[in-house]
């Protein structure tokens, strides 16, 4: 990706940290195998998500966010 792609506002999403939170959930779901939904072919979820495109990335993250709230 382009530095501008990855450091600009349209990009970040501040989350309060600690347990039980939004942050801590979204975590955690990037942490696991397989989760309910997506096959991640045997990899943590956010290992999988490295291997796709920007868009993909951001589509998928978005869905995430949805998904936990």
């Amino acid at each position: 990706f382009g530095a501008d792609k990855i450091h600009n506002t349209k990009n970040l999403v501040k989350l309060p940290h600690g347990p039980g939170t939004w942050h801590n959930r979204i975590t955690s779901f990037y942490m696991t195998k397989n989760p309910a939904g997506y096959n991640t072919q045997g990899l943590r979820f956010g290992e999988w998500v490295a291997t796709k495109s920007y868009q993909e990335q951001y589509r998928i993250g978005l869905e995430i966010m949805n998904l936990l709230k």
